[in-house]
């Protein structure tokens, strides 16, 4: 399961950044962020340990459906890894985008 917690804290396709805004002035290191002002919050920057990453939210907006969708992902990978023992990565595109994450490409080489 730690596979799963460390893929889900670093390859998910939750939101990069959400947008807020700033409901007063708030001083941030050397700068001042006024009311009213759009800030974008670094969510991946969160996402330091497998343990406590924010795939799937937090407090009162944990998503329900993690443990399934956590175990759901273990069952996939496993059994793609089983199947496919020698599978080589070919290509990787990312979607080009800073508010998500999602893949454009992901070529594989199989070897039954």
């Amino acid at each position: 399961r730690p596979g799963v917690e460390e893929l889900l804290r670093v390859a998910n396709p939750s939101l990069h950044a959400i947008r807020r805004f700033a409901l007063e002035d708030l001083p941030v290191a050397d700068t001042i962020i006024h009311k009213g002002q759009t800030v974008l919050l670094d969510i991946q920057a969160a996402n330091e340990q497998a343990t406590t990453h924010l795939s799937f939210g937090a407090g009162i907006h944990y998503c329900l459906g993690a443990p399934l969708a956590k175990l759901e992902l273990e069952i996939a990978l496993n059994t793609v890894l089983a199947r496919y023992p020698d599978m080589e990565l070919v290509n990787v595109q990312e979607r080009p985008s800073f508010r998500s994450r999602g893949l454009a490409e992901l070529r594989v080489r199989l070897t039954p």
